[in-house]
């Protein structure tokens, strides 16, 4: 999906949630949050006979959409993308790098206001957004981290590893995430 239907996408699932009445500011029921941050990534590359290490930092956004079983567990579905430039010869490339998995966050208190655990597994892949000619890369992904939830805001700090390959290369991706986050429960 193109970047700006995501963001259209994204725009409207807020309009929605804000005015529908089932979000009454208890964590326990439906659940939405959207999130923007920072990325920086540590890219291992191997091929047959080679390996290069690079370490590259961009964009982040998160969605998720789930159910809060209680004032303390989020079961979600998460989509997560990073983005960032690449040089590979004479060609500036822009990547998308993406978990999209199952997520579970443990909230520590009950209040509105609580520190929280988050983990996430799921599929991962890495693709060229607008160059042609480049591999898409499939495989595995994962999160794990910890965050503050204040009212309908929160901060995130989490680490994503995915295990990627297309034919005989092979990507390890080991990130460091800070987003922000707007919950809508």
């Amino acid at each position: 999906m193109k970047i700006k239907y995501k963001i259209i996408f994204s725009i409207i699932i807020l309009m929605i949630c804000q005015t529908g009445s089932a979000f009454d500011g208890k964590r326990k029921g439906p659940v939405f949050s959207l999130g923007i941050g920072y990325n920086d990534s540590n890219l291992n590359t191997k091929t047959s006979g080679s390996s290069t290490k690079e370490n590259l930092n961009g964009l982040t956004s998160v969605f998720r959409a789930g159910y809060g079983f209680n004032e303390e567990f989020f079961l979600y579905i998460e989509r997560k993308d990073g983005f960032f430039y690449q040089t590979i010869g004479t060609n500036s490339v822009l990547w998308d790098s993406t978990l999209t998995g199952i997520g579970l966050t443990y909230f520590f208190l009950k209040d509105d206001s609580s520190p929280y655990f988050t983990v996430s597994y799921g599929y991962g892949q890495q693709f060229a957004l607008k160059e042609t000619g480049f591999n898409k890369y499939h495989g595995i992904a994962y999160k794990a981290g910890i965050g503050y939830q204040r009212s309908n805001f929160a901060i995130e700090f989490a680490a994503v590893r995915k295990e990627l390959s297309s034919g005989n290369t092979y990507i390890t991706t080991d990130t460091f995430l800070v987003t922000c986050h707007i919950l809508m429960f």
